[in-house]
């Protein structure tokens, strides 16, 4: 993966898209998952991680099919069979866990706010009504203050 490597200090080039921004770093071809994964955290203001994490594509071995994987965040994200655009790797922040009770478990703003927009995304896009169970209905945007936030 020569390509993924700045030419200076062997550096990867990451962009991490998430519902409402990207972001792009330059980070050590070591690097692991949990150090990007903090990293991306860190610039977004973002302290209760643990519902969250970041996928890439993988192409499957018969190389039609794509299918989105976590990153592993004990590992280097290079010893990941991660996709990425000759240029630079490329991955989604997502939530990856919901709680069963946002009004107690939710205590960030910004956890929040990013929840909001996965649900609605969710809704959006693919059309779904009945997100993760009851948790559409246990969203109840104008508890958390998001009820005028579109």
């Amino acid at each position: 993966m020569k390509w993924n490597r700045s030419p200076s200090k062997k550096l990867l080039r990451i962009k991490v898209t998430s519902h409402e921004s990207e972001l792009e770093f330059n980070i050590s071809h070591k690097s692991t998952g949990k150090y990007l994964f903090d990293l991306v955290c860190s610039t977004i203001g973002l302290r209760e991680t643990w519902y969250f994490g970041l996928q890439n594509y993988t192409t499957l071995p018969n190389g039609r099919m794509r299918l989105l994987q976590w990153l592993k965040l004990d590992k280097k994200i290079l010893s990941q069979k991660t996709q990425s655009d000759h240029k630079q790797l490329c991955f989604f922040f997502h939530t990856k866990f919901f709680p069963e009770d946002i009004e107690q478990e939710l205590i960030q703003a910004t956890t929040r706010h990013l929840f909001y927009l996965s649900v609605k995304s969710t809704i959006l896009n693919r059309n779904e009504t009945n997100v993760n169970g009851n948790l559409s209905g246990k969203l109840n945007l104008g508890n958390i203050g998001l009820l005028d936030a579109t």
